[in-house]
């Protein structure tokens, strides 16, 4: 199933000292790499002016989608919005 995502960065981002905020987005775009060759994310696009960014997921269930924001080195600095899509 697949499972658009809104992600939109915490307050509490835009506190962190400029390093480790940088070596969090690296961490970050790296993981987005590995999840795009291993056919779970589909598409994933940046906002520009609005500091967020959509993702096109694939996923068996919202669950799924729930622990991969575990996983994600920014996923507690992000609010996440998620919705099934159909065909």
């Amino acid at each position: 199933m697949k499972f658009l995502i809104i992600a939109t960065p915490k307050d509490i981002m835009f506190t962190l000292p400029p390093a480790m905020a940088r070596q969090l987005v690296e961490a970050q775009f790296a993981w987005v790499n590995q999840q795009r060759q291993a056919g779970k994310i589909l598409e994933h696009y940046w906002i520009p002016g609005w500091g967020r960014a959509v993702v096109i997921r694939e996923a068996e269930s919202a669950e799924d989608v729930a622990q991969a924001f575990n996983e994600m080195p920014l996923g507690g600095l992000m609010n996440f919005e998620v919705y099934p899509l159909a065909d």
